[in-house]
């Protein structure tokens, strides 16, 4: 019996192997005869990059902010104080 190479391709939703012959995926059920040009929720590696950049620096400045925030409440000994001890402690 002579076996034919199984070429195999990805799917472009679950990214599992599929036979390159395959219409749908057998693991999610996507359409993996459509190209990632034609799909219109098709995300670019670049896009999928710039993404993870945005995130990231949204996280740091989330965290900094919630430093800032500590601080600004903080009496300078390690305790804090709520927002209204801190303005009656100005008088």
């Amino acid at each position: 019996m002579v076996t034919a190479e199984r070429k195999l391709t990805h799917c472009p939703h679950c990214r599992a192997e599929v036979l390159s012959s395959a219409k749908m995926c057998r693991y999610c059920g996507d359409n993996v005869t459509r190209s990632a040009k034609t799909d219109p929720h098709a995300i670019s590696k670049e896009e999928r990059r710039q993404a993870g950049w945005i995130v990231a620096v949204a996280f740091v400045l989330g965290l900094v902010a919630v430093v800032l925030i500590h601080r600004s409440f903080s009496t300078g000994d390690g305790r804090s104080v709520a927002p209204l001890q801190q303005v009656h402690h100005l008088k």
